[in-house]
C-alpha cells in the first residue's frame, strides 16, 4: 500500500512540475504579448493625437490663408504694405501646412506606414493581440485550477501516507488530528 502511495505521490508530483511549468510558459507569453499590446496602443494614441492636431491645426491655417487671400482683393493699389503682409502670412501658412503634414507624414514612416490608411492595419494588430491575450488569460487560470486540483490530490495522498505510517492504535486519532 505505502508503495502504490509512493508511486501516486511520484506522479502527483511530476504533474504538478509540468503544470507549473505550462503556466510559467504563458505567463512568459502573457508579458510578451502585454508589451505589445501596450506598444500597439501607445503608437495608436500618439499618430491619433498627431493626425487630430495636424487636421485641426490645417484647417485654421487654411481658413486664415482663404481670409487673405479675400483681402487681398479688396486692397488697392494705395495698400501696398497691407498687401505685402497678407501675401507674407499666406506663404507662413502655407509654409506650416507644409511642415506639419511632412511632420505627420515622418511620424508614420517612423511606424512603418507610408499614409495615414494603414494605421487600421495597426489597430486590427492591436485588437488581434488583445484577443490572444484574452484566450491566454484563460489558459493561465485554466491551468491554476488544475494545479489546485493536483495540489488537492497532493494533499489526499500525504495524508493517506502519513496515517498509514502512524500505528494501528493512533490511526483513529490520527485521523482526527491530520484533517
Amino acid at each position: 500500500m505505502s508503495r502504490q502511495a509512493e508511486e501516486s505521490l511520484e506522479q502527483i508530483q511530476s504533474e504538478l512540475a509540468q503544470k507549473k511549468s505550462e503556466q510559467e510558459a504563458i505567463n512568459r507569453q502573457l508579458r510578451i504579448l502585454n508589451t505589445r499590446i501596450t506598444t500597439l496602443q501607445e503608437t495608436i494614441r500618439k499618430i491619433e493625437r498627431q493626425k487630430q492636431y495636424t487636421v485641426e491645426a490645417n484647417k485654421e491655417s487654411s481658413e486664415k490663408i482663404r481670409s487673405m487671400e479675400s483681402k487681398l482683393n479688396h486692397y488697392t493699389i494705395f495698400d501696398r504694405a497691407e498687401k505685402f503682409a497678407a501675401k507674407k502670412q499666406i506663404q507662413m501658412e502655407k509654409k506650416r501646412i507644409q511642415d506639419r503634414n511632412i511632420y505627420m507624414q515622418a511620424m508614420l514612416e517612423q511606424h512603418g506606414m507610408r499614409e495615414i490608411r494603414e494605421l487600421q492595419q495597426i489597430i486590427n494588430r492591436c485588437s488581434e493581440a488583445d484577443a490572444e491575450y484574452r484566450k491566454m488569460t484563460d489558459q493561465a487560470l485554466t491551468c491554476a485550477e488544475e494545479i489546485g486540483e493536483i495540489m488537492k490530490e497532493y494533499a489526499q495522498c500525504m495524508t493517506w501516507i502519513v496515517h498509514s505510517s502512524l500505528p494501528e492504535k493512533h490511526r483513529e486519532s490520527g485521523k482526527r488530528r491530520i484533517k
